[in-house]
């Protein structure tokens, strides 16, 4: 699955009339009398992008786990009586 089919969704190439090069990998369509042209990233920008994304998720506050607690976590163990 394509990012552009999360973005925009299926259909945007059927409504734009986008055309797709296999060989430069580039959608191209008209968007209100405008060429658009979507390009990969480059292999840089796609590390840059990884290292600001880890960036940012290291910056949220992580969410606190409840100490375990030492009991029986075998469910099928039954205590004597």
């Amino acid at each position: 699955m394509d990012a552009c089919h999360i973005l925009l969704g299926r259909p945007w190439q059927f409504d734009k009339r986008a055309v797709h090069d296999g060989f430069t990998n580039r959608h191209s369509f008209d968007h209100k009398g405008k060429k658009i042209t979507l390009v990969p990233l480059t292999p840089l920008e796609v590390h840059q992008d990884q290292i600001q994304l880890k960036r940012n998720r290291d910056k949220e506050p992580k969410p606190d786990e409840p100490e375990s607690s030492q009991r029986n976590s075998n469910f099928y163990i039954k205590q004597s009586q």
